[in-house]
């Protein structure tokens, strides 16, 4: 007899705007769709105005839970890229700013 799997995804979008006041902002979200979700939790991850970070969520906060809910990371995908003018030395590098992670575990 096959076992029944059921999936999950995370997708992390990291978005940027130009403000005529603030100059350019940034925030960095992450989306968690469970078996039967249409619309996904959506989680804030970090804000370029953000004035609280010890509540926002990152990757590692959202692995640690879905792995306590029984989910195995089976793939993750860049999705998107976009080139900024440096980074860690580097100069013209690309950075990911559209990632999914796809997991799995047993269907119940």
């Amino acid at each position: 007899m096959r076992q029944r799997l059921e999936y999950a995804t995370v997708v992390r979008l990291y978005e940027t705007a130009e403000d005529d006041f603030v100059g350019q902002t940034w925030t960095e979200n992450f989306w968690i769709y469970r078996p039967g979700d249409k619309e996904g939790q959506k989680l804030e991850a970090h804000s370029g105005s953000s004035k609280n970070p010890e509540h926002k969520t990152t990757i590692l906060k959202i692995l640690a839970e879905l792995g306590a809910e029984g989910w195995e990371l089976v793939s993750e995908t860049v999705l998107d890229t976009t080139i900024v003018a440096s980074g860690l030395g580097w100069r013209d590098v690309a950075i990911p700013v559209k990632m999914r992670w796809t997991f799995k575990r047993p269907a119940a």
